[in-house]
């Protein structure tokens, strides 16, 4: 089918691996749940400058496929999560496919603004939420 011009639409699909992207500790592996570009790399905001604009709305939905190792089980998985606001909605989920595969799907809608004074520091507290939640990782236990 033929794109709407009026609607700017870029989607994209790859197969690679990721040497390094665990952290082992002991027979554990830490694995950080936004693999891909984390929000705050997205966003350019300083809270030295009191000021954030999205120039342009955007919508960002990443599907994630992890592989897991070879006797590892998952420990925890965080809970789905879920946040709107008026500058944007933000979700977030994981999903279990069998003992050997992770889905890790994630939705980024900001909108176009810009956020002064008051308003930014409301922007930066909802923004801040996600950057939180991002940081968070899973856990693989060794089954030896």
């Amino acid at each position: 089918s033929i794109p709407d011009k009026n609607e700017p639409k870029f989607t994209t699909s790859y197969e690679l691996e990721i040497n390094g992207l665990c952290k082992k500790l002991g027979d554990r592996l830490l694995l950080p749940i936004a693999p891909l570009k984390q929000i705050d790399k997205i966003v350019d905001h300083s809270s030295l400058k009191k000021y954030a604009q999205i120039s342009r709305a955007m919508t960002i939905l990443d599907s994630v496929v992890l592989e897991l190792p070879d006797n590892y089980w998952i420990y925890n998985l965080p809970e789905d999560f879920e946040i709107s606001s008026p500058y944007g909605k933000y979700t977030f989920k994981v999903e279990t496919n069998g003992n050997d595969q992770l889905t890790l799907l994630r939705s980024i809608r900001l909108f176009k603004g810009e956020y002064l004074d008051d308003e930014y520091s409301q922007f930066k507290e909802f923004f801040d939420t996600l950057v939180k939640y991002e940081k968070k990782k899973l856990l693989l236990n060794s089954k030896t």
